[in-house]
């Protein structure tokens, strides 16, 4: 113990400085403390993809998370052909890159995209769809001038639907890059003003689209995202230097039309489950929302009226449907979509559950639906049952999250043994995951139990999980885990003996979170 206490110095004093920036005494403590102390330690949190995301000019998108949309990216690759049929399968690879916030490749792929559109408009030049490709390419590619310039050529000729989508969605996101980049004060009001007219010239875009298309469903979806964004904007300009709790962002977000579009389109698209999501949120949201907020504690099917529950009622029919589909793709994500809207939304736990696994049974490779049926047991204090789909998930995925989430599950059960053995498989799998040494040190110092050379392993792991944490930049560190891992490092301390540096670290994370109980709890034990 002698040499372990020699260990600690001020480069400790050093590290927490260094380490926690991004977020912004003493009687020795005898050994029932010290026990007490062993019993309070937990694995760190796992932080999970939200079920849902939303953007108010692309609108709900569920079941989707960065694992599977890298899936996409690389079946996308694997199968392009390096010439002018790439033009539309780059186009979606950039957005699948910007969805990631992989700017960079997707600027490579919007330029590849448009290289290629070019190559064929030079064998076409009248073909406005053709030239729709281009200018919207260019547009994501940044060259906003030659982008509109061709978008305005497209759209001028026949009455096409594609090329008055492509404008439109370009005088969307030019509306709001008018307001995002507004300068104060003095330009305001003619950014505002530049903004509505490029918002009214859209709106009509998008209205001869869905007029030249009646059975198309990407016309009728468009127009549905632009209301969206149309109100959010100008709720943007009406907000400014307003101080008001009962101003609604999200007022007039989800107007009756918009949902009868969507409705429409997902008719007309029978198979696409994203579709059918995205239209069940915003039912949920148009009869739900106040304030800019919906309630979930308090939401469920009762909660919701009588027409947002027949219009559900039916899509969820259609999904269902969709989960029989031959094709497991469809079928898999369409009861992925299902089990979200059930579960996480509705609260129709058992449902929910139900949809989850057949969706990972039919596609084993739906990341975010494990994920999802992962936290609804979880949450739903399904333990048993949770710790065999994390034994599932380990066979599907032995990657080290798996094997965190299945020590995870063993530690619900108190299976020390396993939990600890899962805790080396994933450290196995990458000795340098923060969550993954931390939870190996935390359950080494629960079984310590004053054992030097347990302690100083466990001491080793959080040495590598705080050098691991130290190479991410300080805005993209999880707030969570560096609390896991200053709350874990503080317990070592006092298990060690170090009474006085234990109170430090423990304290640096109430200095940002007063209401930690687990910290508070630390602190008891110390001074017991």
């Amino acid at each position: 113990m002698a040499i372990l206490v020699a260990k600690m110095n001020l480069k400790r004093i050093v590290a927490i400085t260094l380490l926690f920036s991004a977020l912004g005494a003493a009687a020795v403590t005898p050994e029932v403390g010290q026990a007490r102390l062993r019993t309070l330690i937990k694995l760190p949190s796992v932080s999970f993809p939200p079920d849902w995301s939303f953007d108010p000019e692309t609108g709900f998108s569920l079941g989707r998370d960065p694992l599977t949309i890298k899936d996409q990216i690389g079946e996308i690759i694997k199968n392009l052909h390096h010439d002018g049929r790439d033009a539309e399968p780059e186009q979606t690879l950039a957005d699948l890159y910007a969805s990631l916030g992989d700017q960079t490749n997707a600027s490579n792929a919007w330029s590849r995209a448009a290289a290629f559109y070019r190559q064929r408009v030079e064998l076409r030049p009248a073909d406005a769809s053709l030239l729709a490709g281009l200018g919207w390419s260019l547009a994501g590619a940044g060259r906003t001038a030659e982008a509109e310039t061709i978008l305005r050529r497209a759209a001028a000729g026949p009455k096409e639907w594609r090329p008055q989508v492509a404008l439109g969605r370009f005088l969307d996101s030019k509306a709001r890059d008018t307001l995002s980049l507004a300068a104060p004060p003095a330009s305001l009001a003619e950014d505002t003003a530049l903004a509505r007219s490029q918002l009214d010239e859209a709106g009509k875009c998008f209205d001869l689209a869905a007029a030249a298309a009646p059975t198309e469903s990407e016309p009728l979806l468009r127009r549905a995202l632009h209301r969206t964004l149309r109100a959010s904007l100008l709720n943007q300009i009406s907000a400014a230097g307003i101080v008001d709790e009962s101003f609604d962002p999200l007022a007039g977000c989800f107007p009756p039309e918009s949902i009868a579009d969507l409705r429409k389109a997902s008719q007309l698209d029978e198979v696409d489950f994203d579709l059918a999501g995205a239209t069940a949120m915003y039912e949920i949201y148009g009869a739900s929302v106040t304030h800019g907020k919906v309630n979930w504690n308090k939401l469920d099917w009762n909660s919701l009226p009588g027409p947002a529950q027949t219009s559900l009622r039916d899509t969820f029919n259609h999904l269902e449907a969709l989960g029989r589909n031959p094709d497991d793709h469809v079928a898999a994500g369409a009861l992925e979509e299902l089990g979200i809207l059930q579960g996480p939304i509705l609260h129709q736990v058992d449902r929910g559950i139900e949809s989850l696994r057949r969706s990972v049974a039919l596609q084993p490779s739906r990341h975010h639906a494990w994920e999802v049926l992962v936290t609804t047991l979880a949450r739903a204090g399904r333990n048993e049952e949770l710790l065999t789909v994390c034994d599932d998930l380990v066979k599907q995925d032995d990657s080290s999250r798996s094997h965190l989430l299945l020590a995870k599950a063993h530690e619900r059960l108190k299976h020390w043994d396993s939990c600890e053995e899962e805790a080396r498989q994933a450290v196995e799998a990458n000795p340098d995951d923060p969550a993954a040494t931390t939870a190996l040190a935390a359950v080494l110092l629960r079984r310590s139990n004053n054992d030097p050379d347990v302690l100083s392993e466990a001491d080793d792991w959080l040495n590598r999980a705080e050098t691991a944490v130290r190479k991410i930049e300080p805005n993209r560190r999880d707030r969570q885990q560096i609390i896991d891992l200053t709350l874990t490092r503080g317990i070592y301390f006092a298990l060690t003996g170090e009474y006085d540096t234990a109170r430090h670290w423990v304290q640096t994370v109430l200095e940002r979170d007063r209401n930690n109980q687990f910290a508070r709890d630390i602190l008891s034990a110390i001074d017991f």
